[in-house]
């Protein structure tokens, strides 16, 4: 949200909103927010329109709607609407979305719990809001009866969505959302049923648009309502789905809306609504699947027939106790209005016993699925999708399939991936920017981050080639320079294909006469050709060439040297491939150590960097250079007192001057790091075994003397 480009994650925990940064999850901060309340599932939108986004939610038990904003280091809180004073407001369910700055809406149920009463026991409303208020409120269902033990509750969907979309090509967008009616009339049978709202907004005021009803059998588990579940008790929020919501590619004319929902207990489907809100086909078209619903319907590229995510799909978890052992089956139900026969397919895997039931949980989002691709599995050379589930990773290979006579193919599915974390929810994200998506579960006790291992590498080799030759050569003054690039990506995974490259390059670098010129979208190892007038006379002019992919920072970056006179080569003459200075091995630097190309570490400081560069052109150790710089420096003393025509040194003065300079260029390489403690020692014992023998010579001659 802060435009880093670094993915942050928003964790809420109780009272808390804690923030965690890139894919090591690392926390940078949290924020209470006043309340250890349910909360409904938030989203992130440019609520206010100043280019950043917020994260907004609803505290549901206090009618509160908040945003944060987050600028990197902290959370600030922008928005703290309350909505605690429209008619029917309580502690039920909420869903939000936005459409645009200061335009959305929020969908509130009256309560939790089941309620009693004659009428109107129970309420499902919209509103409007944006960064200031609460307005425009429309009722969209109350629960009605004849007594007072008549009982009524709305709840949302397991994975609670709005989708904004220009549903019916008016030119306006919509909210399209679900819930789910559950009561019980004594003067009736109980009833169940799914609710489909498209609410239109105008900025400031919303309407409705069109709504559906779905009549679910209310005879059969898990609808025998008797009035005194809440919406977390029995899971009435698994009971079906929010919509899906994709264009009408068959006939290129408006959208059509998918939604998923439970026949009985132990069955489900989903149906199909054209853009004029109605019921067209179900998938499957007669015999239902088998099992509960987990998460909302979504696109996928499920058969090799159709191009593109223009198919859809469903989880559902199986058991069947009937069977012995126990079977735990998860079930992939996958329809098209592309493929060609048999609308739909069954895509089944079936687990080991003891695995555990993610349809049994409320508030804990393990029931969201996702299409995804992490394999390079192929089928009539189209790439598989796969399903990314609680329980981790799953083809829909339609080569498995065979046809039945149920208007359904039965398929196998197998398992790429194994989630070993247990009951946990998981989530598809593409934090690297690669394209390619890592994956995030979350258990009850922590977060988890599961890298792909695909990264997106910078570019890896570049050639550069001039025209005229520049090596060891003069250019004549006001010819043209040709200079070729041809530069490669880095990546090599399949996953990932070669990124476009940007080329940068100028000559006469560093100068106020300096000309510059790139190229951008140059494919991966194709060469990119520059001219330049070489206008200016001089010597050591540079060229530099920068490579970059757009993604990472422009790591390829090489520099030469060209020398320009009245004479010399002309454009044509030659053509050579130039060496780059990045070609010698420059010393790393590397926790404030410099790290020559023999592995030795240095203290990082002027002397020392110049030495290494020095050591590595030459190919002669740094040690061996700073030696031989000590005895040049004794040279300069012993030439410069003994034969300059001054006033020579005593032999004694001459011995104190060069001990006491070369011992202080000792203990300097000392701190420097050039000198380890066994060359110390060497070289401490050479000076003082120098000094011994000339104290002992005066000694010796002095005697000799008497």
């Amino acid at each position: 949200m802060d435009n880093d480009g670094i993915t942050e994650f928003y964790v809420f925990d109780q009272d808390d909103i804690e923030v965690y940064e890139g894919k090591e999850l690392t926390f940078v901060t949290s924020s209470d927010f006043g309340n250890d309340e349910r909360v409904n599932f938030p989203i992130i939108f440019d609520i206010d329109g100043d280019t950043n986004k917020e994260l907004i939610f609803v505290l549901e038990e206090t009618n509160v709607i908040q945003s944060y904003s987050f600028n990197g280091s902290d959370l600030q809180q922008e928005i703290n609407v309350s909505y605690s004073g429209l008619a029917d407001s309580g502690d039920g369910e909420t869903m939000i979305a936005c459409r645009e700055a200061n335009d959305c809406i929020l969908l509130f149920i009256e309560d939790f719990d089941a309620c009693s009463g004659i009428s109107n026991c129970e309420t499902a409303s919209v509103a409007h809001f944006n960064t200031t208020a609460v307005s425009s409120q429309i009722t969209l269902q109350q629960t009605g009866g004849v007594s007072s033990n008549d009982r009524g509750l709305y709840c949302r969907s397991g994975v609670p969505q709005m989708v904004v979309d220009d549903y019916d090509v008016d030119g306006e967008t919509e909210y399209i959302f679900t819930f789910g009616a559950f009561s019980e009339i004594q003067a009736s049978a109980n009833e169940a049923g799914v609710y489909i709202y498209w609410i239109g907004s105008d900025g400031s005021s919303i309407s409705v648009e069109g709504s559906e009803f779905i009549d679910l059998e209310a005879e059969n588990d898990p609808f025998d309502f008797d009035g005194a579940q809440s919406c977390d008790t029995q899971n009435f929020q698994d009971v079906f789905t929010s919509p899906l919501v994709e264009r009408d590619l068959l006939n290129d004319v408006g959208s059509e809306l998918i939604v998923g929902y439970q026949t009985s207990s132990e069955e489900f489907k989903m149906t199909m609504y054209d853009k004029d809100y109605n019921a067209g086909d179900d998938f499957p078209p007669a015999d239902d699947s088998n099992g509960n619903i987990i998460g909302n319907p979504f696109l996928a590229d499920a058969f090799p027939e159709s191009t593109g995510d223009v198919d859809f799909c469903m989880v559902g978890y199986n058991r069947d106790l009937a069977v012995i052992p126990q079977e735990f089956k998860q079930i992939i139900v996958c329809g098209s209005k592309f493929k060609s026969g048999f609308e739909t397919a069954e895509f089944q895997h079936t687990f080991p016993e003891g695995i555990f039931n993610v349809t049994t949980n409320y508030e804990i989002a393990t029931t969201i699925a996702h299409s995804v691709q992490h394999s390079n599995a192929q089928t009539d050379s189209i790439d598989l999708n796969e399903v990314l589930t609680a329980y981790g990773i799953y083809t829909i290979d339609d080569s498995t399939c065979s046809p039945n006579i149920l208007l359904k193919d039965l398929c196998d599915s197998s398992e790429v991936y194994a989630n070993d974390l247990g009951n946990s929810f998981s989530l598809a994200i593409d934090s690297e920017g690669v394209g390619n998506d890592d994956l995030i579960f979350m258990t009850d006790v922590g977060l988890f981050y599961i890298d792909d291992g695909i990264g997106n590498l910078p570019p890896d080799s570049m050639s550069i080639n001039t025209n005229p030759c520049v090596t060891d050569s003069i250019l004549k003054q006001n010819t043209t320079l040709q200079i070729t690039v041809t530069a490669t990506d880095g990546n090599s995974d399949v996953f990932l294909d070669d990124d476009d490259l940007i080329i940068n390059v100028s000559i006469y670098s560093g100068k106020s006469y300096e000309q510059r010129q790139g190229a951008t979208n140059i494919t991966s190892g194709s060469p990119k050709q520059f001219f330049f007038p070489v206008n200016v006379t001089g010597a050591s002019e540079k060229i530099t060439v920068t490579v970059s992919d757009g993604t990472n920072d422009p790591v390829t970056n090489s520099e030469t040297t060209f020398t320009v006179a009245n004479t010399g080569l002309e454009f044509g003459d030659s053509s050579c491939d130039i060496t780059l200075l990045e070609d010698v091995e420059i010393a790393d630097v590397e926790d404030g150590l410099l790290v020559d190309a023999e592995g030795n570490e240095f203290n990082n400081n002027t002397i020392t960097s110049s030495l290494v560069q020095v050591a590595d052109v030459s190919g002669v150790s740094v040690k061996l250079i700073y030696v031989l710089l000590m005895l040049f420096l004794a040279v300069v003393i012993i030439v410069g007192t003994q034969f300059s025509g001054q006033r020579q040194l005593n032999m004694t003065a001459l011995m104190a001057v060069l001990f006491v300079v070369e011992g202080f260029a000792v203990v300097i390489g000392a701190f420097l790091g050039i000198f380890g403690i066994g060359l110390i020692l060497t070289l401490s014992v050479i000076l003082l075994g120098g000094l011994g023998i000339w104290i002992s010579r005066i000694f010796i001659g002095g005697q000799q003397g008497m």
